[in-house]
């Protein structure tokens, strides 16, 4: 008899657990519910801004090229080029850390009128790359290289210094990002909402392209140096950033 009542009471005890956990799910759920049916739907704004600025810093490639009929000489003859090359520039004022070795090369020259490939002499190639604030000089450095021994002016490179950069970008994106409330409001004024707090704001690209001038070396292919120095204009760069807000509807 005992033992029925234990038994009894086991039962109970677990049909009553049963109906709690119920309870509590079924609280759940209607919470949930709640919460989905309080979702409010949003306006999204996306806006691109450009900001066009003149550069500050010039970046000069120029290289020296020498051929002949031994790697050693060829070599040889590059580096006393270059050399004169870089005296003539720190002469101008360009300083060593503003002067940076980006390729040197040396390779052996092939006669392929022989079906195996016959080796007639050696090329060395050093292209050296100038850094400078002065944009007005660009013209002069290019001359000063080119009359000291470099026999190749690449293209010259207009940019932006990263002080300059950040502060350009953060202009960019101010413009963005005031341009993409405006279009919000407009778009809520069209369809008869009222925009409600900000749940969203991203930054989707950041788009910056230097200046490549590449008219030197066309201007200067096979002429001697010149007695006036060249005078370069670069163009501004353009940096855009595009902004991305979501704003509850109310």
């Amino acid at each position: 008899m005992e033992k029925t009542n234990v038994t009894t009471i086991l039962n109970i005890l677990l049909i009553v657990g049963i109906a709690a956990v119920a309870i509590i799910l079924a609280v759940h759920n209607t919470n949930t519910t709640e919460q989905t049916t309080k979702e409010k739907s949003t306006i999204v704004s996306t806006e691109t801004s450009t900001t066009t600025v003149s550069p500050d810093t010039a970046e000069i490639y120029v290289g020296v090229l020498t051929e002949a009929k031994t790697a050693e000489e060829a070599q040889k003859n590059n580096a006393e080029l270059m050399d004169k090359v870089k005296k003539a520039l720190t002469a101008q004022g360009v300083a060593d850390s503003d002067m940076e070795t980006m390729n040197f090369a040396l390779n052996p020259k092939y006669d392929w009128t022989y079906s195996s490939g016959k080796i007639i002499g050696y090329e060395a190639t050093h292209t050296l790359k100038i850094t400078t604030k002065d944009i007005k000089s660009t013209g002069k450095l290019s001359d000063a290289a080119v009359s000291a021994g470099a026999n190749n002016v690449n293209y010259i490179s207009f940019t932006l210094s990263e002080d300059m950069q950040k502060q350009v970008k953060n202009q960019a994106i101010t413009k963005a990002a005031d341009a993409a409330k405006a279009k919000a409001q407009t778009l809520a004024d069209a369809t008869g909402v009222k925009l409600g707090k900000i749940v969203d704001v991203s930054e989707s690209s950041y788009n910056y392209m230097p200046y490549r001038y590449y008219g030197y070396a066309e201007a200067s292919a096979g002429k001697a140096a010149p007695t006036v120095d060249t005078s370069i204009s670069p163009q501004n760069v353009d940096v855009s950033a595009t902004v991305t807000i979501t704003y509850e509807i109310e």
